[in-house]
């Protein structure tokens, strides 16, 4: 019955999630549009590509991003990482990359076209939240 209830648990972590990287993309769709820039659509390889990236645990950015890039027949790829001790709100993960300069730049971008977030909650704990734009 305990090993029931984490299953439980766990799948509701997994759907909190998914609605989680659906508000940040509209949340950075909100703030696209509100500078000028037109609203990325989510893109089910871009989710997959951040998803993936979340599941890694980690605050770099991707080396091979130009590999990752062409392997999914992308003419353009960016990426954002937030990493949080806790729940954080889709407008916490936004507001705190639109104060970096570089990823403001990321977000805000013309070249981007697509987008996708992963989210990904470690056993610790930690909640990992991966954006990457991108276009075909």
């Amino acid at each position: 019955m305990l090993f029931s209830a984490g299953l439980n648990l766990r799948a509701e972590d997994a759907s909190l999630d998914t609605v989680l990287a659906e508000k940040i993309l509209s949340e950075i769709n909100q703030a696209r549009i509100e500078n000028g820039a037109e609203a990325l659509v989510s893109d089910q390889r871009l989710i997959g590509l951040a998803q993936q990236w979340a599941k890694k645990q980690t605050m770099k950015h991707r080396t091979h991003l130009s590999t990752v890039q062409k392997a999914n027949g992308l003419s353009y790829l960016n990426e954002c990482i937030y990493r949080s001790n806790g729940n954080p709100t889709a407008s916490r993960v936004v507001n705190a990359w639109l104060k970096s300069k570089g990823h403001r730049k990321g977000i805000l971008t013309s070249k981007a076209k697509l987008g996708g977030v992963g989210v990904f909650r470690s056993k610790s704990g930690w909640v990992y939240v991966v954006f990457n734009g991108g276009a075909r």
